[in-house]
């Protein structure tokens, strides 16, 4: 199945620029390159975001809007750090006894 992402989708008012692929890689390539070269946003490389490794942590990427930026894409294409999924966040309080 085809995947596809406006830029729209991801932030970027006024483009109307739509990336298509067969796979989640092709279409983050297609859109790291339109950000650079028609909004100058520079992106980590596309295999650092399919494989999650620019983190969660909008300092490690360029500024808080590229973090964003690659937030929503990661949640447009649902791409998952490769190696499984996020292991789950630990709740809140004193676990209960059986």
């Amino acid at each position: 199945m085809a995947k596809e992402v406006r830029c729209d989708e991801l932030g970027i008012a006024s483009c109307d620029f739509v990336a298509r692929g067969e796979t989640a890689g092709d279409v983050v390539e297609q859109v790291v390159q339109h950000l650079h070269s028609e909004h100058d946003i520079d992106l980590p490389d596309a295999d650092a975001i399919l494989e999650g490794r620019v983190g969660d942590n909008p300092n490690i990427v360029g500024s808080k809007e590229e973090f964003l930026i690659i937030e929503r894409l990661r949640e447009s294409l649902d791409i998952e750090p490769m190696g499984g999924s996020v292991p789950p966040k630990p709740s809140i309080g004193k676990p209960t006894s059986s």
